[in-house]
């Protein structure tokens, strides 16, 4: 996970369009990639460089997320986050890359937790009277 998956998320929460470019906007630069107000005619910028796209966006809206506040300890820094909610899943985007993916699956709840130092995450399973660690890549952390 880096800061690109949270400013595209934080982007995506402000309806912004991401993504391949659109020839027919913002005529006058060359790019491959977009990010662009949903109006046909609203701010636009393109270029080659999606994350610097992306960050320049962000910077030049003034767009936060939401912070999350540490309970135990008021004086550790807060972190700003994204909710993005899809039918079939909820993402939590957190500004230092790290990432929590819920889903439901076969009636059960799947928590996928991701840092920003392993490819795949830590599973976690949810049915009403049991929880379960899918903890194989991680089991020497979590002990």
């Amino acid at each position: 996970m880096s800061n690109r998956d949270f400013h595209y998320s934080l982007l995506r929460s402000y309806g912004f369009v991401l993504g391949p470019r659109d020839p027919n906007r913002n005529k006058d630069f060359e790019g491959k990639f977009m990010v662009a107000e949903p109006m046909d005619d609203g701010w636009c910028i393109v270029g080659d460089d999606y994350e610097a796209l992306l960050a320049e966006a962000v910077l030049f809206h003034e767009l936060e997320g939401s912070t999350l506040k540490d309970w135990e300890n008021e004086t550790d820094p807060s972190i700003d986050y994204v909710v993005e909610t899809e039918p079939d899943q909820v993402n939590v985007v957190f500004a230092d890359g790290t990432k929590v993916w819920i889903e439901r699956q076969a009636g059960r709840i799947h928590v996928h937790c991701f840092d920003t130092e392993h490819e795949t995450p830590v599973n976690v399973e949810i049915e009403p009277k049991l929880i379960s660690v899918d903890d194989d890549e991680y089991r020497s952390e979590l002990t």
